[in-house]
């Protein structure tokens, strides 16, 4: 079986924003490449800890000699038996992008093995890792079968901005007969494709993805993602495309402390852990505490003590209602893809639920505490990855909700994003009835969380 990952290594002038990644550097700089160059180590050794059969490559448009640290990236690379290949990325769009801006890269690697008969294939991205010996996956990998990452979005739901009924638009135009099947989204960090099956993905997407482009320059509907792209080559193509989520998972650091749920993952996208995790088991495995050595016992335990733990590290807050009688009540400025802004009180809340509204002018948030309070505090945690989007805000309390005094300001005040949860706290102790959470700036109000500490005032 054939595994491959990729990196693009964007130039001066093609930048874009990976939020997962943090916002601190440009993803042109040497400081923002080496959070993947190292993601790629620790993706190929988690494979070959528990499989030596498999045929690796790394596909990038740059392949450094070392890292800043001195670790010898490609020469390791090599000695683990992986296939490096340099490989110019040419499906860009024509318009900068200013998310993800480099997603379509998959689309060159996939053409790459259609032409140099490199297949069946798999394909994930390189911050996924192994928790367990994959062969259940490559075995159900026949001629014709492609296995992809479900996801759950279905009727008005979007990805990345566009409906299934978008796409099957766009694909309409392309391609004169469409199927009249729903069209299913799956996520780009898991594909594999039956040799068969890769021949007609790559026939499909070459001429889609050319009136992509054309689209994208006249300022039409089109594709921004490699997800909403090939979701729809694989409703267009008459192939059987069997979901593998469960067994391929997203593990968000709130789930990752779900033992039951982890147990059952082979392959696990560890999005949120680029930076803390990987960075961490990579370290491991350039002093020689893990490598391809260790056996399957050795890397679960450094797995579960040293890098799915920081799961627990979360700060978490309870928000005080038992004096405050009725529920508090929430409104919101806009609602993004019909998000419930009322999960930010739930007491139950995961990393997977958040208040979110539109991208708009100096959007807000409003709690009505039903009467007079006593406010002690009010915490807001952030949504993971996103902290800019905090970056102009604003609380302000009022007791008859036309006049407002701001409590907390932090306007012009640049917030760094290190890919963790922040949580902003604001010392109130002053009494009102209502709590506006705002941006002075356009953006969209963004959080997991959103605590107010108050008591029912008392006469």
């Amino acid at each position: 079986m054939n595994l491959c990952t990729y990196f693009v290594a964007d130039s001066e002038g093609d930048e874009s924003i990976f939020p997962q990644a943090g916002s601190m550097h440009s993803s042109s700089s040497n400081e923002f490449q080496e959070i993947y160059y190292r993601c790629v180590v620790t993706f190929f050794t988690s494979l070959r800890v528990f499989s030596e059969n498999q045929n690796l490559y790394f596909f990038s448009n740059h392949i450094p000699d070392r890292l800043s640290d001195g670790f010898k990236f490609r020469d390791y690379l090599v000695s683990i038996g992986v296939k490096v290949i340099e490989l110019e990325f040419t499906k860009r769009l024509p318009i900068k992008q200013a998310h993800f801006g480099n997603v379509f890269y998959v689309l060159d690697v996939l053409e790459y093995c259609r032409d140099n008969s490199i297949s069946p294939i798999i394909a994930c991205d390189n911050d996924c890792l192994a928790l367990s010996d994959i062969s259940e996956l490559t075995n159900s990998l026949l001629e014709n079968t492609i296995l992809a990452y479900g996801m759950p979005l279905r009727g008005d739901k979007e990805l990345n901005g566009l409906t299934q009924a978008d796409c099957k638009d766009i694909v309409s135009t392309v391609f004169s007969k469409a199927r009249d099947q729903e069209l299913k989204f799956y996520g780009g960090e898991f594909y594999a494709f039956g040799s068969n099956a890769l021949n007609k993905v790559v026939d499909c997407f070459l001429p889609l993805f050319a009136k992509n482009r054309e689209f994208c320059r006249k300022g039409e509907r089109y594709f921004k993602t490699e997800e909403q792209l090939l979701s729809s080559v694989f409703h267009c193509i008459d192939l059987q495309v069997n979901d593998v989520s469960g067994v391929v998972q997203r593990l968000y650091n709130s789930s990752l402390g779900n033992s039951e749920m982890v147990s059952k993952v082979k392959l696990a996208h560890l999005l949120q852990k680029k930076n803390t995790g990987l960075k961490k088991l990579y370290q491991f495995i350039k002093d020689g505490i893990m490598s391809i050595n260790s056996t399957p016992e050795d890397w679960d335990d450094c797995l579960y003590r040293h890098i799915i733990p920081e799961a627990q590290e979360l700060p978490l807050i309870k928000i005080n209602h038992k004096d405050l009688g009725p529920e508090s009540l929430v409104s919101v400025s806009s609602i993004y893809q019909n998000m419930d802004p009322n999960c930010c009180l739930d007491e139950n809340w995961t990393l997977t639920n958040f208040l979110h509204t539109n991208d708009e002018v100096e959007p807000w948030a409003l709690f009505d505490l039903q009467n007079v309070c006593f406010i002690d505090s009010v915490h807001l945690v952030d949504r993971i990855g996103f902290a800019e989007r905090s970056n102009s805000l604003i609380i302000e309390i009022s007791s008859d909700a036309t006049n407002w005094e701001v409590v907390f300001n932090r306007k012009d005040q640049a917030i760094e994003n290190d890919g963790r949860v922040k949580v902003y706290s604001a010392k109130l102790d002053t009494e009102a009835r209502f709590v506006r959470v705002r941006l002075a700036a356009r953006g969209c109000l963004n959080f997991h969380k959103i605590v107010i500490d108050a008591v029912q005032k008392t006469h």
